[in-house]
């Protein structure tokens, strides 16, 4: 014993044996199979993605009752390591050199990726060990579904971006908010992203495009993104009940970009096609666009700075632009568009995401946290509501409501 008075360290953190109560897994298991189930017996594309989401929920929760609270610290900690090795994986062309119909070794790898063998080694069993690869012997790799889509260049700029761009503003972020507040952030000029460069009084979007090798991977990588969530969009919602406006427009697509989504939405509806606009900012639309002019007409648009020039169409579309923009930039771009819609039956199609207002999982909160980087935000039910009824609008319905990527809120303006 110690003297009197003496202190003394105290003992190490010992966690209890890690034993998951079986009632527990059973219960678990139990709602996986009836997930399943919901998934067999689906009959329409909301009720299969419904049931997908509940069995990756199920899955998941069932994965973090088996394993112990150490190994999750544990997993978290070492997030970074993991990042980086799908980086250099990527970097040294290491899923573009394997065949997509044969397993390679490691030497023969080596000599595609100018690398020696023991490197691509230890690089390939820690993607294999992430799921990115397949072991099929010692020494010896094979594709995966989720290694394909990573021999894709544009899947590829998706990584580079998040990694190379987000991942420095991330890595940042607690820095940011210790000096700022702990708050969401609302000013655009002075972003999380530009701290991290530490920088002052520069837009987002102004800093992307003075980083003109940052800028080709970001635009690379939202065309990637472009085309997750299109098809169901084009499907859920249904655009044959738009009829022309008095200048003959249907569709509006705002902020569209290369047209992705009108591309997709006139391919499942041709009725569409010589009725739609696509608008973006005029440096955008001068690289080409993936319609054509015949059924598409392009005009230069700055929805933040601009009252929108298309008159009376049937709906004016905005895919993944407000998760970009805080509250009061987004009031900004809604009375832009007041004007343009008033005296009309005019449609409002916000295609973005849709948080449920509890329960959320972490592929959607993720994406919030995400959207910080920008002083954007993803936004709940709740949260669309109030900021729609806030600029004049209410919401009429929202579509794909539990969609993994993008939802479809329709609003009108109100009565």
């Amino acid at each position: 014993m110690g003297s009197i008075g003496e202190t003394q360290d105290p003992p190490p953190f010992q966690p209890p044996p890690f034993e998951p109560p079986l009632a527990v897994l059973k219960t678990q298991a139990a709602t996986i199979q009836a997930a399943v189930a919901e998934y067999e017996l689906a009959k329409t594309p909301d009720d299969k993605a419904r049931a997908v989401i509940n069995i990756a929920v199920a899955s998941q929760m069932l994965s973090t009752i088996t394993t112990s609270p150490g190994a999750v610290v544990q997993r978290f900690a070492f997030q970074p390591v993991s990042n980086a090795a799908v980086r250099v994986a990527i970097g040294m062309g290491l899923f573009n050199q394997l065949s997509p119909s044969k397993p390679a070794t490691t030497k023969e790898l080596a000599a595609k990726c100018n690398s020696d063998a023991e490197f691509v080694q230890r690089i390939a069993r820690a993607v294999a060990s992430l799921g990115m690869l397949q072991e099929v012997s010692e020494e010896t790799y094979a594709h995966t579904p989720i290694s394909m889509i990573l021999s894709d260049d544009t899947a590829q700029a998706s990584l580079a971006q998040m990694l190379d761009n987000v991942g420095v503003t991330m890595m940042n972020l607690n820095s940011y908010y210790r000096e700022h507040g702990y708050k969401s952030p609302a000013d655009v000029k002075n972003t999380p992203t530009v701290y991290a460069r530490g920088l002052k009084d520069v837009g987002y979007f102004e800093w992307l495009t003075q980083s003109p090798e940052l800028y080709t991977v970001f635009n690379k990588a939202m065309a990637f993104h472009s085309l997750t969530g299109v098809n169901g969009i084009a499907t859920a919602y249904p655009w044959d009940k738009l009829q022309p406006g008095p200048d003959g427009v249907t569709v509006v697509d705002v902020g569209g970009g290369k047209g992705h989504a009108l591309k997709e939405i006139i391919r499942h509806h041709p009725s569409i096609s010589g009725h739609a606009v696509l608008e973006d900012l005029e440096n955008v639309l001068a690289d080409g666009t993936l319609v054509s002019s015949e059924s598409v007409k392009t005009v230069p648009y700055d929805f933040l700075g601009q009252e929108q020039p298309v008159k009376g169409a049937a709906a004016y579309m905005f895919r993944h632009c407000f998760c970009d923009w805080p509250d009061e930039e987004c009031l900004k771009i809604l009375d832009n568009h007041i004007p343009a819609m008033q005296g009309f039956e005019s449609r409002l199609l916000l295609s973005d995401l849709v948080l449920p207002d509890e329960g959320a999982d972490a592929s959607k909160t993720l994406r919030d946290i995400n959207m910080m980087q920008c002083s954007g935000k993803e936004r709940s039910e709740k949260q669309w509501h109030a900021l729609l009824d806030k600029a004049g609008f209410r919401i009429v319905h929202i579509y794909c409501k539990d969609d993994a990527y993008n939802s479809l809120v329709e609003a009108v303006l109100k009565d």
